[in-house]
């Protein structure tokens, strides 16, 4: 049965050539009925004439030829109806009209009323198989047989063996149109299941381009005849109607893009290329120019071509973009304004170590120069001394931002590290009349030396700066967990929060120097704060308010001490 029904497949198939999806349901239809028509035709092209006769030898009956010639015209129609539609009609009508008028003859040669009867009957037959759905093509393959078993009957001196035929005829005619009936039924459930998967289909496609976050528009003759709602918020339309009939190319696109837009456009629509993204700027219905990029593909639209076009809004990424390059153009200029440091720092030092040597000179020249002179080298002398102090700061801090400040760290014992430190403002300490009360426990910890030293050595200077004389400062070491604590404590202006939250930034003074007349170059501790967390540690400043003195403190990592170990250089 199967190998049946695919042969009936094949033979009811229409060529390659028919492609119009109507058209090969139709040719199908009509070829179920050509197929079975083709074997009855011959048959009947062969059996008529010699029972007409009475004799069994068909080819010695003229007639016979005649129905041979029917045949082969049957076949032929056959063949070229499967490749050319419009012939499929007309090779049906010759193959009915064939089966027909052999059937009529046989019927004639007895009975005319039987002939005619019988050969509308089979005419009425196929033409219903074109008309009648498979119910009403049933009932009326039934009537056919009610008709044929009443023919006897009706026509009671009819010889059995001659009435054989006609009646074979109209039978396999009920079972044509019965099959023909059920194809034209499966076709029109193949129809309506291909009809509800495109609409679907078309359903899914549309509320995908509705819900797309990027603007579609359809393009057909220079107008967009359709655009998405992505579409009509970029472009600044209250509705996608709003953007119904607008050119492009003279309504959206900025006339510096015109002209890239367009060829872009007829590429699309002429040669039905899909076009690469393209970044262009386009204009709003208010005016306001956006960034986009665009992307063409072929389209129909009222079975002209068309252009489909997905616009996204690349605002932010330009912006983006925009803000990296000027990130990185900072950043170039931080990396020269940091190598402008360092040379600029490495080339003071050579004067300074020059003036400085003749200054030196000036200082042995004996006891004869006046005191003008000895003033003079004086103030010569500590105006280098702030120089080379200020070039000192300066080039810590480009090391620090270039990541080149270098540590030397080492097991240590914290105690003589303070008390040198607190060693070297003794006489300054003395002079102005402030008290300096050091209370350090030994104490190890993994540090550089010299940047510890550099810390201890700003604290110092600043709270000696800012305690009157007759006030007091403290230094003191302690041990907290894991890490030393070091607290520098002074009892002289103090400090508001508004100006502590400015103290570690660079060049930052938060008292008036100019009235205060103190100096410096307010880089001192921003450069403790990057030692201090170089080393792991932090450092911070606390304060009661004006008046009440203030407290800087930072902790250092502890470790246990190991004598005559090689310091370890960390950049």
């Amino acid at each position: 049965m199967k190998a049946l029904r695919r042969l009936w497949e094949q033979l009811v198939e229409p060529g390659p050539s028919v492609t119009d999806p109507e058209e090969r349901r139709h040719a199908r239809l009509l070829l179920s009925l050509l197929v079975p028509l083709i074997p009855i035709g011959i048959v009947m092209s062969a059996v008529a004439p010699s029972m007409a006769a009475g004799d069994p030898n068909p080819f010695l009956q003229p007639g016979s030829y005649v129905g041979f010639i029917a045949s082969a015209l049957l076949v032929a129609m056959y063949h070229v109806g499967r490749t050319r539609y419009h012939a499929v009609a007309s090779a049906a009508v010759v193959a009915i009209v064939t089966v027909a008028g052999w059937a009529a003859f046989l019927a004639l040669r007895h009975d005319p009323n039987s002939g005619f009867i019988l050969s509308f009957l089979g005419l009425g037959l196929l033409i219903s198989g074109l008309v009648l759905p498979l119910a009403g093509t049933l009932i009326l393959g039934l009537l056919d047989l009610a008709a044929l078993l009443a023919l006897p009957h009706v026509l009671p001196g009819m010889p059995t063996d001659f009435a054989l035929v006609p009646s074979l005829f109209v039978g396999v005619t009920a079972i044509l149109v019965t099959v023909s009936s059920a194809v034209r039924s499966a076709d029109a459930r193949q129809r309506r299941v291909a009809v509800t998967a495109l609409r679907q289909q078309e359903e899914r496609y549309r509320n995908l381009v509705e819900s797309s976050p990027d603007g579609i528009v359809l393009v057909s003759a220079g107008r967009i005849v359709y655009a998405n709602p992505a579409a009509a918020a970029l472009f600044g339309a209250e509705t996608p109607a709003k953007l119904l009939g607008l050119s492009p190319l003279q309504d959206l696109v900025v006339p510096e893009h015109v002209e890239i837009v367009q060829r872009r456009m007829e590429s699309i629509e002429q040669d039905g290329a899909r076009t690469a993204p393209l970044e262009i700027q386009v204009r709003r219905l208010d005016g306001k120019v956006l960034d986009v990029e665009v992307m063409g593909a072929p389209a129909m639209h009222e079975g002209k071509p068309a252009d489909q076009t997905i616009v996204r809004d690349i605002t932010a990424r330009k912006e983006a973009e925009d803000a990296r390059r000027q990130i990185e153009k900072l950043e170039e200029v931080n990396a020269l304004k940091t190598q402008l440091l360092n040379m600029a720092s490495h080339e003071l030092n050579t004067p300074i170590a020059a003036l400085r040597l003749q200054i030196h000179m000036l200082k042995l020249g004996g006891q004869e120069q006046d005191a003008r002179k000895a003033k003079a080298i004086t103030l010569l002398d500590r105006n280098v001394e702030r120089l080379a102090t200020l070039v000192k700061d300066v080039l810590d801090v480009a090391r620090m931002q270039s990541g080149q400040l270098k540590l030397r760290r080492e097991h240590i014992d914290l105690k003589p590290v303070i008390e040198e430190a607190a060693e070297l403002y003794t006489q300054p300490y003395l002079e102005k009349g402030v008290n300096l009360d050091v209370r350090a426990p030994s104490t190890a910890a993994l540090a550089d030396p010299q940047r510890i030293t550099q810390v201890l050595v700003n604290l110092l200077s600043n709270a000696l700066k800012f305690t009157p004389a007759g006030g007091t400062v403290r230094v003191v070491l302690e041990e907290d967990v894991d890490m030393a604590e070091i607290r520098v404590s002074d009892s002289g202006k103090g400090l508001a929060p508004e100006q502590i939250a400015r103290l570690f930034q660079p060049f930052s003074q938060v008292h008036d120097t100019h009235t205060e007349t103190k100096g410096g170059t307010g880089l001192g501790l921003h450069i403790s704060r990057g030692i201090i967390e170089q080393h792991g540690g932090r450092i911070w400043c606390e304060s009661d308010g004006p008046g009440k003195g203030t407290t800087f403190a930072f902790t250092l990592p502890l470790t246990a001490l190991v004598v005559h170990e090689e310091p370890i250089e960390l950049a």
